[in-house]
């Protein structure tokens, strides 16, 4: 059996590590927008069914209410420990109606980027064939590896923000390994929503795809099943 001391030292290591530093950061900045909040309005810290509602109507005047949504989240993470009935508030039926008001009151288009296409691949690496300079040849490196790997740029990058810094994340020097036509690497973690459009309009096989964005199952199908022109592709694939 363990003692005391390592039971509690275990604990604090695993309390340590269930959030991400990202995500940490980021419900830091959701937090200090309440406090702000609470402080230009002269009201309590305290959330109150009242303070949640009133803050909703204030951010959703200034950013999309989606992303108010997401701001409750971090808020709640954060203030938990200090008022644990946060989380039955933010529950409460009037301020889900208030944020689901403000969802219908500001809905917007979404805006999505097109997806990234062979051809601009194409363009990136001849232009960088041209140059060849360090960054330049890095840039198409990294483009290259994140498109047919189906990786996020958070993977493929060492972030700049100190505490954003994790080597738990980063893919170390010494798993590279390079042949005489590919190139492999360990990747620690990774995020698996990613978007199999370039693929799926290649007509690539849905087992391919499905093992190359590493889902242990068919999820992604969906995304491409919402989508006529990326279901006609898959559809084209398979014949």
């Amino acid at each position: 059996p363990w003692f005391l001391s390592r039971l509690l030292h275990e604990c604090a290591i695993a309390l340590g590590m269930a959030l991400e530093r990202s995500s940490a950061a980021a419900y830091n900045s959701h937090l200090n927008s309440y406090l702000t909040f609470c402080q230009i309005h002269n009201r309590p810290v305290t959330p109150t069914v009242d303070t949640l509602s009133f803050f909703i109507v204030y951010m959703s005047a200034h950013i999309r209410p989606d992303s108010v949504m997401v701001y409750l989240a971090g808020i709640c993470n954060r203030l938990e420990s200090e008022f644990p009935d946060v989380q039955q508030h933010r529950a409460h039926p009037l301020v889900k109606r208030t944020l689901a008001g403000c969802l219908r009151r500001g809905r917007q288009q979404p805006l999505r980027k097109p997806p990234l296409t062979l051809t601009i691949l194409h363009d990136v690496l001849s232009s960088s064939a041209q140059t060849a300079l360090h960054d330049d040849l890095l840039f198409a490196t990294l483009v290259a590896t994140g498109f047919y790997v189906l990786m996020c740029l958070g993977e493929l990058v060492w972030p700049d923000t100190i505490a954003l810094q994790s080597f738990r994340k980063v893919i170390l020097r010494f798993s590279l390994r390079i042949d005489h036509n590919s190139y492999s690497f360990t990747l620690p973690t990774h995020k698996s929503l990613k978007r199999p459009t370039a693929l799926t309009l290649t007509g690539t096989p849905p087992h391919v795809i499905q093992a190359i964005g590493r889902w242990s199952s068919d999820e992604w199908q969906k995304y491409v099943r919402n989508h006529a022109y990326l279901q006609q592709a898959l559809l084209h694939g398979q014949t």
